[in-house]
């Protein structure tokens, strides 16, 4: 707005100095003619010698033909000749005088005048917020809200506010429009009124216009993953960094993986992907690569921001769950340290989860041979609200006389069992099955991922 008054104050400038420049070339052109008149108004200097000349012709003439020097006729013909010399050297005259400017009168001057201020008035007109032509009032509008929003002081107010600005936006912003700051301004109060929808549609239209700018591809991915994991994470709210040990893991859709993956190829230190990045690996229990991306987010937001406390809370969760998985392994090999070893984690897809599931609902963990019968040569019994959660099966989980120890590949699964029987009835959830391999040391085996996210027919 500053600068539009600097220009306007300019162009206004340019054009008093060219009004006044005109207005006194024509003031010094009327003093001058003023000056030239002769004392004849009505005849001009040369306009009398002319005459003079003429007259002096003629009483020549009249005293040779009185002299019978020349006849009649002659002295006709001679008259007229020079009584033609007479009104050419006259016409000439009017020509000259006609192609001479003239002063500007009056009228002209004020003409002028009124069209010289008329272009700075419309100006004024067209950009001042009043004026409401070119986009001025829309402007002033989400202004004025915005600045009632930073003075609401319940959630419910902002809530009620934020609601109004996402109304005005609509009906205002075109999805085709040229404003990118209001369009980033509305997905972000879309985001802020948990429409992650809406709020995606918009980052997804920015993203198309930019599609090499990270910030967008986070923001992008953010409400993604905010609309898939709705209801559980729709009031988390923008730049959400909350870590979940319960059965509820959050899901990360390949969009969402393929968007934080390439925002952080673009830019690094992307703060938003790198803290979206932190809590898939925590949802994939890979807890050391959560606790880096973190720490790096951390960096990046400043040990003073909002964002703080929850990063700082997801890192010790991960070290918690770090520390736990290696105590696992090492009471595993402490208990049976010349035996066999499996590592799993074991998770629950959130769309399996029923309202009426208890936290103490039984969840089995099974691993057979892989050809023989389909009795389990190991099991483990653990509680949904144990999830997700890692495990080491070992000799001491045996389930036959046979145990894992006597094979080198097992076949493994996980079962929540709503009836509660370790066999599988239908109603209950389970996991694909996998062929894993069986390890001499617990500390050497790679964790295999068990989701439970397919229901038993």
């Amino acid at each position: 707005m500053l600068s539009w008054w600097i220009a306007a104050a300019l162009m206004s400038l340019l054009v008093v100095i060219a009004l006044l420049g005109f207005l006194r070339r024509q003031t010094q052109a009327q003093h001058s003619e003023k000056q030239a008149e002769p004392e004849n108004p009505g005849l001009s200097a040369r306009d009398s010698d002319n005459l003079l000349i003429y007259q002096q012709r003629t009483e020549e003439l009249d005293r040779l033909l009185a002299n019978q020097a020349i006849d009649s006729p002659t002295h006709s013909a001679l008259l007229l000749e020079a009584r033609q010399q007479l009104d050419s050297e006259l016409s000439e005259q009017a020509v000259a005088a006609s192609d001479t400017p003239r002063p500007a009168s009056g009228f002209d001057r004020w003409l002028v005048v009124a069209v010289a201020l008329f272009i700075p008035l419309l100006a004024l007109a067209l950009y001042l917020p009043q004026g409401m032509s070119l986009g001025g009032q829309l402007d002033l509008q989400v202004a004025d809200q915005l600045k009632r929003l930073n003075n609401v002081t319940t959630e419910r107010e902002r809530q009620q506010s934020l609601l109004a600005l996402a109304d005005y936006l609509d009906a205002m912003v075109s999805p085709r429009s040229k404003r990118v700051d209001l369009l980033r301004l509305q997905a972000e109060i879309y985001s802020g009124t948990s429409r992650h929808g809406r709020a995606s549609a918009v980052y997804r239209n920015l993203l198309d216009r930019n599609p090499e700018d990270a910030n967008i591809m986070a923001a992008l991915a953010q409400s993604l993953y905010l609309k898939d994991n709705s209801p559980a994470t729709a009031n988390s709210g923008a730049q959400s960094n909350a870590v979940s040990n319960s059965a509820t893991a959050p899901m990360f859709s390949n969009e969402v993986d393929g968007l934080l993956a390439k925002a952080l190829t673009i830019n690094p230190q992307q703060y938003l992907a790198l803290s979206l990045s932190g809590m898939r690996a925590f949802t994939l229990r890979d807890f050391a690569n959560a606790i880096t991306y973190w720490e790096q987010a951390l960096e990046q937001y400043g040990e003073g921001s909002a964002q703080t406390a929850s990063l700082q809370a997801g890192i010790e969760a991960a070290r918690s769950q770090l520390k736990t998985g290696e105590s696992a392994i090492a009471l595993a090999e402490q208990s049976d340290p010349a035996s066999a070893f499996i590592r799993l984690t074991i998770a629950i897809d959130p769309a399996q989860r029923r309202a009426d599931d208890s936290a103490n609902t039984p969840v089995f963990v099974f691993a057979r041979a892989v050809n023989g019968p389909r009795m389990p040569l190991a099991a483990k019994r653990l509680k949904l609200a144990d999830l997700p959660v890692e495990i080491v099966l070992t000799e001491q989980d045996k389930m036959a006389s046979q145990s894992i120890a006597g094979h080198s590949e097992v076949i493994v699964a996980a079962r929540l069992a709503r009836s509660g029987q370790p066999i599988a009835t239908s109603g209950d959830s389970q996991s694909n099955e996998f062929t894993v391999a069986v390890t001499a040391s617990a500390a050497s085996a790679k964790p295999v991922e068990l989701l439970i996210d397919r229901q038993k027919q």
